[in-house]
């Protein structure tokens, strides 16, 4: 069922990413959640249906309101209208938030990867040092 989802929704976003072609990272932002969907859909499903997952997208949301914001409204960071849409919460970019969901995904996708490759979780070797008392 997830893989049906996501990947149903991965094709309303490359259909977003034509739509919006002309806009350049538009586009790019609705093609990278499109590829995300495809990737993480067909060989970690179990992403999606994680409660860890909302919880890193929910944590990762609030300091990237508050330096895009910040970016945003000084004017430090500038886009050209010709490249986005020109809708915004408060000063951010509507696609800045895709954007933000696409690249945390694959960090997300890639750290999860790692952990199966690898064998252990980061939690499991924390605070656990080789040394003298090892009777390996």
């Amino acid at each position: 069922v997830v893989r049906l989802v996501g990947m149903s929704f991965a094709v309303c976003f490359v259909i977003l990413a034509l739509i919006f072609s002309n806009y350049g990272y538009t586009a790019l932002a609705f093609a990278g959640i499109a590829i995300l969907l495809v990737v993480s859909c067909t060989f970690d499903p179990r992403m999606w249906m994680s409660s860890h997952t909302l919880l890193f997208f929910l944590l990762s949301y609030l300091p990237f309101l508050l330096a895009n914001g910040a970016l945003t409204a000084l004017p430090i960071v500038n886009y050209s209208s010709t490249a986005i849409l020109g809708v915004r919460v408060y000063t951010i970019p509507l696609e800045d938030f895709f954007y933000n969901f696409g690249m945390l995904g694959f960090y997300l996708f890639f750290f999860r990867l790692a952990e199966r490759v690898l064998g252990r979780t980061p939690r499991s070797t924390r605070y656990r040092v080789k040394g003298r008392h090892d009777e390996s």
